[in-house]
């Protein structure tokens, strides 16, 4: 299964110590290179970071589709513009991204039925 993650739910699970709760539900993720720099390269320091850069099922993957994730920084910040190409590119069954905006752009981009706010799993007290 592909999963790619925008950079909201890793900063906000790692601020709350639960961000092994992502491999616990999806295995791997998939982060694009603009998720990267500003998780762990912009975020040094900052909650998030280490944990990102440490965890061995969270790969970084560069997005070939430049002239999309050009196209989207229109509206989008480099992260989520980024996320959503990489989405379509490896076929993701799901693209955790919390922003509005970024999820209607996915769903007019055919990810509709493959996208996810992000949501707390059933059961659990996030």
């Amino acid at each position: 299964m592909s999963i790619v993650s925008n950079v909201s739910p890793l900063i906000n699970l790692a601020r709350i110590g639960k961000l092994d709760l992502l491999h616990q539900l999806y295995g791997e993720l998939i982060v694009p290179e603009a998720v990267w720099q500003e998780v762990v390269v912009e975020g040094s320091g900052h909650p998030g970071a280490n944990e990102v850069k440490t965890a061995p099922w969270i790969k970084m993957r560069a997005v070939t589709n430049r002239p999309l994730v050009q196209a989207l920084r229109q509206d989008l910040d480099a992260g989520e513009a980024e996320a959503i190409a990489l989405a379509l590119e490896v076929g993701a069954e799901l693209l955790l991204m919390d922003e509005h905006l970024g999820r209607e752009t996915a769903r007019h981009l055919g990810l509709g039925r493959s996208l996810s706010g992000w949501r707390s799993p059933p059961g659990s007290h996030l």
